[in-house]
């Protein structure tokens, strides 16, 4: 049965549906899209393998952006505090401006 089939199948891709043999043609298109699948599927698991191994990599570090996006915010308000008292003390020396 299953070598049946096997021959039914061959018959199908290396004759046409009148059974005529096909042209070299025709052949080399089938060859040539079954190439292309296979080098498709290749490609789509190895970028997904790629894809997979940098999420992994990237979550077990203790850096991430939200970490360094809030140490950022943090060292912004203590520099606008140092400004801000450094231009208070200028001011304050300064006759004529009222204390802020």
């Amino acid at each position: 049965m299953f070598k049946e089939q096997m021959n039914k199948i061959k018959n199908i891709f290396s004759k046409g549906i009148d059974g005529q043999e096909k042209p070299k043609s025709e052949k080399r298109k089938i060859e040539n899209l079954v190439v292309f699948l296979i080098i498709l599927i290749v490609t789509l698991i190895v970028i997904n393998t790629i894809i997979n191994g940098n999420d992994n990599s990237s979550s077990d570090s203790k850096n991430t952006p939200y970490k360094e996006l809030a140490q950022l915010e943090n060292k912004t308000d203590e520099r606008k505090e140092e400004l801000e008292e450094k231009l208070e003390n200028i001011l304050s020396k300064m006759s004529g401006v009222r204390k802020c």
